[in-house]
């Protein structure tokens, strides 16, 4: 399953943003408590294992492929009945444009149990997605305002 959104942001803002996974819940659902990283650290780097909430689920990942500035996935234990992977890709569109792209493959019993309806995780992709182009544009418009003219 595949979603994609243009971030009016040059890839390494979206990126910075992407990783920063302590700070997710303050952009997709203020009511799930911060990701926890290993070792304490801010942001998702190369083999990182980290505990996030999707849905007010806590889930266990771990990146598995860390391509600096251009990319990431990481692989999610459903509970022990599947798995799911996250691969996020990000193009520059023109110098200050990023496609985001998140494809989600999920195996094992649970997305049959649990996702009767495969547009849920589409939905809640394609959510995502948006809460990051706003936060991302959110964050330049206000630095545009700070900076003297």
């Amino acid at each position: 399953m595949t979603n994609q959104i243009i971030v009016n942001a040059k890839p390494q803002i979206v990126w910075d943003c992407l990783i920063r996974a302590s700070q997710w819940h303050t952009w997709i659902n203020m009511n799930d408590p911060p990701a926890q990283i290993s070792g304490g650290k801010e942001v998702l780097s190369e083999s990182a294992s980290f505990k996030w909430y999707r849905a007010s689920l806590r889930l266990k990942s771990k990146v598995i492929e860390f391509q600096d500035g251009n990319g990431i996935v990481w692989k999610t234990s459903l509970f022990g009945l599947g798995t799911s992977y996250m691969h996020w890709t990000l193009e520059a569109v023109n110098s200050e444009q990023t496609k985001l792209i998140l494809e989600e493959v999920q195996t094992g019993l649970f997305p049959l149990i649990f996702l009767n309806d495969r547009n849920s995780v589409l939905v809640f992709n394609s959510v995502w997605l948006t809460c990051l182009k706003r936060k991302v544009e959110n964050e330049l418009a206000s630095r545009s305002k700070a900076e003297p003219i």
